[in-house]
Formats: structure tokens, C-alpha cells, sequence
């Protein structure tokens, strides 16, 4: 989808799930929420039979269910968002309009949105979703806060269903624009907390997770997010959904609940490097913005309010200028995500004592590399377990006091400048199961001790590679 795209590294598969997996008590497992909701009152189905009336009721059904069914098809394919058609009188519509408008526009100021011409405008998806709330058959039986939450999704259902944006329209022009690929039961009378890829709380009052990864979202993210309030979990992994990432307020600006941000792959666009609203997050523990078009320096001071932080990909975009101190300072970052952009990392800082306290998963690849690994990085990350710098500038020696990370587990050196030889001290290290190191400027013998290491983990990708002509591998896996 972005200019990125094509690029891969070789160990692209083995990847960041097994790093997850290497890190269960840490991994947040989004995939298994579950629907634990409880179905409202007005959504239950009553059963009556009026004993001299069955006939007809079965009469009844045996017409309505195909026409059901070709009703849920619809939500169900890709033809085109649902068209409502009121299940109420025009004048009870026109009343509960009026009423349920007013109730918005309180929303609206509270949260300094401008949403009034927006109602009033046929075809908008704010005047679609009102339509849709005010003209339900259960409006009167919805609480305030339940008209507005299924106002809120059905403005984010209007907005990224079959809409274009800049992004679509500069890389594939204004052809036409698939739908989501289904959308089970969204826009219906059925509660919200039933709908595809949404998640409520306990009780069923409260939408606290939106999850809907490739489901061909395209369109702008509404600003009406800010109406979610119990919001903890977004995902909308590789879609197309357009975010104004510069602007003064954006659809994350009010999402203080948010604790979970999977954006990767879609068309966030900032040229401050980290939309500046995100700093709002404040309970946000992972945030992933991979594959979009971030651009220039990052602000620092966006991190010094995510304390919480411990998982923050922005893999494969522009970033460009320094590693932010504050990012290394999070107390509880474990995994650090940064390959193929455009930054200046110094690694001696970034990987000095009382940085990164926690990582565990650490990727720089494809970025400039000052400096060389420190010697100190033996002490001062004892949890570091995975460690890939590739296709970079790193030069100098690897220390030998790497084989004092007694975690370390898989290492990616490959295409880069360092020198000397391997240190037999990594076989020190119990759990080691990969080291690529082609493509440098080593020499001597692969220990054997390492190699042995090597041989004995029970890892499926277990790799061991070298520049074979200057480093004497016969054990390798792979010789370059």
C-alpha cells in the first residue's frame, strides 16, 4: 500500500510474534477479547402465542425471514453501506431528530467539535447516523448514553465505508472504493455490543474495543471518537483509513482511556513525526504506527506523558533527526520497534545505564548508527532478548561482554561494518538460537562453543550465518 511496502529483511518472518511468544506475561493478546457483554433489555426477543392466531404468526415468518436474510447479506458483502430505511412514523422521526440533535450538539461543544452543519447536511455520515438513531423502532427504549455511543460507531461505520480520502486518490485515483470486507449486524436494531469486531463491557453499557485489522476500512477516522469515552482497545490494522496527524485536534485527542493503538499500515499522516495528539494517551500502554507516512524529527516531550508505555512500533516510515531521551527513559518499554526510517541513533546513549530499563525486543535496523555496541550493554539491560541492527552503519568490535545478557536469545548483525572476531563469550548464553552476521568486516574462526549453542536449541528457525571466507564456519547454517 505505501512506499515501504516492498522492503523486507530476511528474518521478517520469524518475527515479532515469536519475540511475543518468548514474552507471554508481557504480550497483550488482542485477538482473544472476548465478547463478554450482556445483552440489553430492549434487544431480547419475546415469544407470544396467541392460540388462534398461530397460523397467521408462522404465515408471517416464513415471509419475513428471506427478506431478513437478504438484509444481513447485504451488511454482510460489499455492495455499499447500509441504506436505513425509518422504522418509524416521519413525524416521531422528525421528533426524536430534533431532541436527539440537540443532545449531540452538548456533545459536540464539550468537546469543541463543530458537528451542527454536519447533521443538517444530506449524505454526510453525521446526518446518515442521526437518521439511523432517530428513526430506529428502539429509540425511546435507549438510555442518553447508548443513543450517542451507536451515533459515534455509526459515524465511524458512514466514514469508512466505501469513502475515499487524499491518500486513496493520490495512489490509485477516484476509481471506485471497495466496502469493508463484512460488517455483521452493524447499522441494525441489534445491540452494538453483537456487532462484528466490537467489544463492551461487562455489563453491556459501554463499547470498549473496536477491532476491525484488514477489513478494507477506507475513508477518515471521524473526530467523533471523542464520543467513546470507555474506549481502551482500537485496532484497525492495514486498512486505508485517513488520519490528519498535524492537526490541532484528531481523532485520538479525547481517547484518554485508550490503552491499547494499532494504526500499522494505514494513512496516518504527520510531517511533526508523532502526532502530536497521541501525548493525550495518557493510560496508553502499545501504540503501533508502522507503515505510515510519519515525517521529520520527533518531539520528545509527546512521550514524557505515555509512563505506561510498553510497546511502540513506528516501523518503515520518514522519522528522521535523533531518538527522543524520553523514549528511553519509559520505565516500562519493552518493545522498541524503530527499523527503516530516517533517525540518527546514537547507540552508546541510547543503550547507556538507566536507558531502556525494561526492553526486551529491540530493532533499529536500516537506520544511520553512531557509535558501536557498548560494552556496558551487559549489565545494563538484563532483559534484552531479541536484538536485530541490519543494514546500518554499526562498526567496531562485538564486545564480549554481550555474552553477559544471559536472556539474549536472538541476534540480527548482518550487513553492517563490525570487525574483529566472534567472541567465544556468546555461547555464554543459553537460550541463543540465532546470530546472523554476514556481511561485515569480521574475521577468524565461528567458536565452537557457539556453534554448539546453536545446534542444540530446539528453535525452528535456529540460524547461525557468516561471511564464510573470512570467518572459517562450518557449522553455519548459511554461508554468504
Amino acid at each position: 500500500m505505501h512506499a515501504n511496502d516492498s522492503i523486507y529483511d530476511t528474518h521478517e518472518l520469524s518475527l515479532k510474534d515469536d519475540d511475543a511468544d518468548m514474552m507471554a506475561d508481557f504480550h497483550e493478546t488482542i485477538s482473544s477479547l472476548d465478547n463478554r457483554s450482556r445483552r440489553p433489555w430492549y434487544a431480547r426477543r419475546e415469544v407470544f402465542y396467541f392460540g388462534g392466531f398461530l397460523g397467521l404468526v408462522l404465515l408471517i415468518t416464513a415471509i419475513a425471514v428471506p427478506s431478513s436474510k437478504a438484509a444481513q447479506a447485504k451488511r454482510d458483502g460489499n455492495d455499499g453501506p447500509v441504506v436505513f430505511v425509518p422504522e418509524l412514523p416521519a413525524n416521531v422521526v422528525q421528533t426524536n431528530k430534533q431532541e436527539f440533535g440537540n443532545t449531540l450538539l452538548s456533545y459536540y461543544n464539550t468537546y469543541g467539535l463543530n458537528g451542527d452543519s454536519k447533521m443538517l447536511e444530506v449524505g454526510t455520515p453525521q446526518q446518515l447516523a442521526l437518521e439511523w438513531v432517530a428513526g430506529s423502532r428502539n429509540y425511546a427504549l435507549l438510555e442518553r448514553a447508548q443513543k450517542v455511543q451507536r451515533y459515534a460507531l455509526g459515524v465511524f461505520y458512514y466514514s469508512t465505508f466505501s469513502q475515499s480520502n487524499s491518500q486513496i486518490i493520490k495512489n490509485n485515483g477516484e476509481g471506485d472504493i471497495p466496502g469493508w470486507t463484512s460488517s455483521i449486524n452493524w447499522i441494525s436494531s441489534i445491540t452494538e455490543c453483537d456487532w462484528e469486531g466490537v467489544t463492551c463491557s461487562e455489563d453491556g453499557s459501554s463499547v470498549v474495543g473496536i477491532l476491525l485489522r484488514e477489513h478494507s476500512l477506507t475513508g477518515t477516522l471521524p473526530l467523533e471518537m471523542a464520543f467513546l469515552q470507555s474506549l481502551t482497545t482500537l485496532d484497525l490494522t492495514t486498512n486505508s483509513v485517513y488520519v490528519d496527524g498535524d492537526a490541532n485536534v484528531t481523532p485520538f485527542t479525547h481517547l484518554g482511556n485508550l490503552e491499547t493503538l494499532l494504526m500499522e499500515d494505514n494513512y496516518v499522516v504527520c510531517t511533526s513525526g508523532i502526532p502530536p495528539s497521541i501525548s493525550a494517551l495518557t493510560s496508553l500502554s502499545k501504540l503501533t504506527m508502522s507503515y505510515n507516512i510519519l515525517q521529520g524529527p520527533m518531539d520528545g516531550s509527546i512521550f514524557s506523558n505515555l509512563s505506561k508505555l510498553t510497546h511502540l512500533e513506528i516501523e518503515s516510515n520518514f522519522l528522521s533527526g535523533d531518538v527522543p531521551s524520553s523514549i528511553a527513559q519509559l520505565p516500562n518499554l519493552i518493545y522498541l520497534y524503530l527499523r527503516r526510517n530516517l533517525l540518527t541513533i546514537d547507540l552508546p546513549t541510547l543503550l547507556s545505564s538507566g536507558s531502556l530499563p525494561s526492553i526486551f525486543a529491540l530493532w533499529l535496523d536500516s537506520n544511520t548508527i553512531e557509535g558501536s555496541i557498548p560494552t556496558s550493554i551487559g549489565s545494563n539491560h538484563p532483559d534484552l532478548a531479541s536484538l536485530s541492527i541490519t543494514n546500518a552503519t554499526l562498526s567496531g568490535p562485538i564486545p564480549t561482554e554481550i555474552g553477559l545478557l544471559s536472556g539474549l536469545r536472538r541476534v540480527w548483525l548482518y550487513e553492517n561494518s563490525l570487525s574483529g572476531q566472534v567472541p567465544s563469550e556468546l555461547s555464554n548464553l543459553p537460550d541463543l538460537e540465532v546470530l546472523e552476521l554476514y556481511e561485515n568486516n569480521l574475521s577468524g574462526s565461528m567458536p565452537s562453543t557457539v556453534c554448539d549453542r546453536i545446534q542444540s536449541a530446539a528453535y525452528d528457525f535456529k540460524a547461525l550465518t557468516a561471511d564464510c571466507q573470512e570467518v572459517s564456519c562450518s557449522c553455519c547454517t548459511e554461508c554468504y
